[in-house]
């Protein structure tokens, strides 16, 4: 039997897709395309960038800030509604409580997590904007 034979066999677009990667030896099928699979979920961040979300532990809504400078994207798709933080960013990352980059502000250092801003932290359902650092910088 063909391979066009069998498609027409199985009867469903995902089988036929699943078919023909199981025919090509797909890398999902082996276990480091499962893993990367399970690092580009919903709690990833891609690298060089900051990621917010909604909910406690990266659930829920997710923001993504790539690249460098001031941004107001919180403000436009999650405005104090932020309670978890990955940074990717290569530099540190501030997140602010008003839009453009004012107002009350929390450091996070390259490569800082935070999956719940309640803590000691205290900025949960507070965050409007950031700004990604270009060039080192520390907390302070």
């Amino acid at each position: 039997m063909r391979f066009s034979q069998r498609v027409r066999w199985v009867g469903t677009a995902a089988a036929a897709v699943a078919t023909a990667a199981a025919l090509s030896g797909a890398a999902s099928a082996t276990p480091e395309g499962e893993e990367a699979a399970k690092r580009a979920g919903p709690k990833s961040c891609p690298a060089d960038s900051l990621c917010v979300w909604a909910g406690k532990k990266y659930t829920g809504k997710r923001v993504v800030m790539k690249g460098g400078g001031p941004s107001n994207k919180i403000f436009r798709e999650l405005n104090n509604k932020v309670t978890s933080v990955k940074s990717r960013r290569q530099f540190t990352v501030l997140l602010y409580d008003e839009k453009g980059q004012q107002g009350d502000a929390r450091c996070f250092s390259q490569g800082q997590n935070n999956p719940n801003l309640a803590g000691s932290y205290d900025f949960n359902n507070r965050a409007s904007s950031s700004e990604n650092e270009t060039e080192p910088s520390p907390c302070v």
